[in-house]
């Protein structure tokens, strides 16, 4: 199994279970995958609404990386850029509702994953799902993934 189906794999069984997830890999969606811009070779796989309904925060998730639909417009978070992804603080079940993703640049990123009740939320799948990703990346022991340059948990967060 070659690195894109590994990833789709992942998404399928980790995320699609989740309320606020779409698959739309086999449908087009245009008033949203217009506004977002794809390489030619990427394959979008679905998309999580943070505000269902809404495209604020909204999340594609592709075998590429992620885009999230902040106040300026799409932002890109490549998975081959991450090399580390944690929950802030102290991690309490029934509060959390972000990831904090720090990039190879040394940049930590709030990505919000606000879906799900109580012990049963959301980012904790979210959470799996990149780790599994990440996962993945060592696998490749490709130092295009640049995990060398990041250890440790991850600290503090640049709201982008």
């Amino acid at each position: 199994m070659n690195v894109k189906q590994r990833i789709r794999s992942r998404a399928h069984r980790v995320l699609e279970n989740l309320s606020n997830y779409r698959d739309i890999s086999d449908s087009s969606e245009p008033h949203l995958l217009s506004q977002a811009s794809f390489s030619a070779k990427e394959d979008i796989l679905g998309v999580y609404e943070n505000i269902p309904g809404a495209w604020q925060e909204a999340i594609i998730i592709s075998d590429a990386g992620l885009r999230i639909f902040l106040n300026a417009g799409w932002l890109f978070i490549p998975y081959a850029d991450m090399c580390a992804v944690d929950v802030p603080g102290a991690k309490d079940k029934q509060t959390v509702d972000l990831l904090l993703i720090r990039l190879v640049s040394g940049i930590t990123i709030e990505l919000p994953v606000r879906g799900g009740r109580g012990k049963l939320r959301d980012v904790w799948e979210f959470l799996r799902y990149l780790q599994r990703v990440h996962a993945i990346a060592q696998d490749l022991n490709d130092t295009a993934y640049g995990c060398l340059l990041c250890t440790g948990p991850v600290r503090g967060a640049q709201t982008l």
